[in-house]
């Protein structure tokens, strides 16, 4: 996939790839949502309602 390319997204929330690595399936981009924008790749703690309160805010980056 040629760099700076925005893959088609239904609704709001699109992606756009500024970078892919010649190697492998590894690429670096732009997540951009009604909430704001995410630089990936990123870190996303992903959980149920009931795990999220569960954690400590010290354990969650």
């Amino acid at each position: 996939m040629p760099e700076d390319q925005s893959i088609p997204q239904l609704g709001p929330n699109r992606f756009d790839v500024h970078h892919t690595s010649p190697t492998d399936h590894a690429r670096v981009g732009l997540l951009s949502t009604s909430h704001g924008e995410i630089e990936t790749p990123a870190f996303m703690p992903v959980g149920s309602q009931g795990t999220v309160k569960g954690l400590d805010p010290k354990e969650s980056p």
